[in-house]
């Protein structure tokens, strides 16, 4: 049994032969988020698809977002592969999915799809002086992701955190309008010719 039968590409998380990831839940896993799990299959899938040929990737994405590190660990692997990398959204891109979309080298969105951009949220616990350095650790990350966003968009620092401040959902013609995404297509084979 080979790697591929063996391991995680068996589940339909990623097509090999037809350089195709799934980014989004699984089956009926309703409500599977960007975690270390998903992150992992990913990383590897992309890593697996680069290594084997220069064609495009595209990932496909439905996915209402998840963990910020695990989200710009997946960014980080797109942004390295040397194939280029297609994200088509069927559905939804919302929080890190939308911030995982900015690293492909063209962003597609459906007509009925939608995006997301938020600050996300998220609590611990623990000693003062360990949440003020955590506290410090993820105003850099959401730094990050301004600056993310930011590269992709013509919206200043100013506007952008205003509308990461709250959730903030755009359907695809606004998102591309935006600039979180470059087109909307209403065909598989308009994916073929980016």
């Amino acid at each position: 049994m080979s790697d591929l039968e063996n391991g995680f590409l068996l589940d339909l998380d990623c097509l090999p032969d037809s350089r195709i990831i799934w980014l989004g839940s699984e089956g009926d896993k309703e409500g599977v988020s960007i975690d270390k799990e998903m992150s992992k299959k990913i990383v590897l899938s992309l890593m697996l698809l680069d290594a084997t040929k220069d064609d495009p990737i595209t990932m496909m994405i439905n996915c209402g977002g998840g963990s910020l590190v695990d989200s710009l660990s997946i960014f980080d692997a797109i942004s390295m592969c040397r194939s280029n990398v297609v994200a088509v959204v069927v559905g939804e891109a919302s929080s890190g999915a939308s911030l995982i979309m900015q690293a492909a080298d063209k962003r597609i969105m459906t007509p009925n799809s939608s995006m997301m951009i938020h600050y996300g949220s998220g609590s611990n616990e623990g000693t003062l002086d360990n949440l003020k350095r955590e506290m410090v650790f993820w105003e850099s990350q959401l730094l990050t992701m301004v600056d993310i966003y930011k590269d992709k968009t013509d919206m200043s620092k100013k506007e952008l955190i205003g509308k990461l401040k709250k959730d903030t959902f755009m359907d695809a013609e606004e998102s591309v309008k935006l600039g979180f995404a470059d087109k909307v297509i209403t065909s598989w084979e308009e994916i073929k010719e980016q």
